[in-house]
């Protein structure tokens, strides 16, 4: 759930991307004067502006983009690659 979140967001716009434009209204909020409580809500309202919201045809298709990418880096899907070998072998050595 983590990876598809942060994946999403990320189709939506980069880290780079949000996180200058946050920086930006919040060190310009305190400069006019805010609170740092204001000056957050007034940031991400900056940063925030166009995030994909549930249920919208752009947030569905960016949920259903990361589901299918196997690559946690881009995507959430869980790919199992792992496998099972077993064996069992028994000697008596009373005889």
């Amino acid at each position: 759930m983590t990876f598809t979140a942060l994946n999403v967001n990320r189709q939506w716009k980069d880290d780079k991307t949000w996180f200058g434009e946050y920086a930006g209204a919040y060190v310009q909020s305190t400069l006019g004067g805010a609170t740092p409580a204001q000056a957050h809500a007034t940031a991400r309202g900056v940063a925030d502006t166009g995030r994909f919201l549930p249920g919208t045809p752009e947030f569905k298709a960016a949920f259903n983009k990361v589901i299918a990418d196997p690559d946690v880096l881009t995507g959430s899907r869980l790919q199992d690659n792992s496998r099972i070998w077993h064996s069992d072998a028994n000697y008596n050595l009373k005889n």
